[in-house]
């Protein structure tokens, strides 16, 4: 077959020494080359060529790779809640509930300890958690070893609360509820966690120039967006679950 050393393959991968030989010897440029040291030249081009090519295909494939391993705990996460039992789907908002606890109590702990703040937050979080229980003066006197467990059972009882308030307008409907909300949670993000994931890829390419390895620095920067997906998932569904009140027809 005939190739220009014009073509893109010479042009992007050097056609350098070829059109050295040419110049050379004085050729027109419509003077047919057959000269053994273009030909051993088209051969290196062609190499370096598929070389190329091929770690392209390799990094498309490890970063395919660490994006479908999301994809597929998101699915798993789906399926839990997709075909979870009433008691199966109640185990899995009530670890919402001790989950999102688990999130707020840190924040008010510490030097600056503030359980005026931590009742208040919790007050608005999970609006029917009876207030006996949250009381700053009772969150006060647990001990900060077992104020966690506390708080944990009082947004445990605050979801009965408003699950029995839904089933009293429909059997069944604070469950319903709070599984659709967990879908659309999940579904949404997962769909705004694809364009961020994208934006990483691009971005993670610089870091070659600081001696990093573009591949490791995806993988832990999207390891640490899907659990922000999943936590903001949950944060979002429980609370919604929370101040969900049905229109009466």
């Amino acid at each position: 077959f005939f190739l220009s050393l014009e073509d893109d393959l010479f042009r992007v991968f050097g056609a350098e020494k070829a059109k050295g030989i040419m110049n050379a010897f004085r050729l027109s440029d419509d003077i047919p080359i057959e000269s053994k040291a273009v030909t051993d030249a088209l051969s290196k081009v062609q190499q370096a060529a598929e070389a190329y090519f091929a770690s392209i295909r390799r990094s498309v494939s490890e970063y395919d790779q660490v994006l479908n391993a999301q994809r597929m705990a998101l699915y798993a996460a789906r399926q839990k809640f997709l075909f979870a039992s009433r008691d199966g789907l109640e185990g899995l908002i009530e670890g919402y509930c001790r989950d999102t606890v688990g999130d707020i109590v840190p924040n008010y702990l510490g030097d600056k300890s503030d359980t005026e703040g931590l009742s208040n937050k919790l007050k608005q979080f999970f609006p029917t958690v009876p207030g006996d229980l949250v009381q700053a003066e009772k969150l006060k006197s647990c001990p900060e070893k077992e104020l966690l467990k506390h708080c944990e059972m009082a947004a445990v009882e605050a979801w009965k609360i408003k699950c029995n308030s839904l089933d009293e307008i429909r059997t069944g409907l604070g469950m319903e509820t709070a599984r659709y909300l967990s879908l659309t949670q999940l579904d949404d993000l997962w769909c705004e966690h694809l364009d961020r994931m994208d934006l990483l890829k691009e971005s993670v390419g610089m870091e070659v120039f600081r001696g990093n390895d573009p591949i490791t620095e995806y993988k832990d920067r999207g390891r640490e967006l899907f659990k922000d997906l999943l936590g903001n998932a949950r944060r979002n569904a429980l609370y919604s679950a929370f101040v969900y009140e049905p229109r009466a027809k």
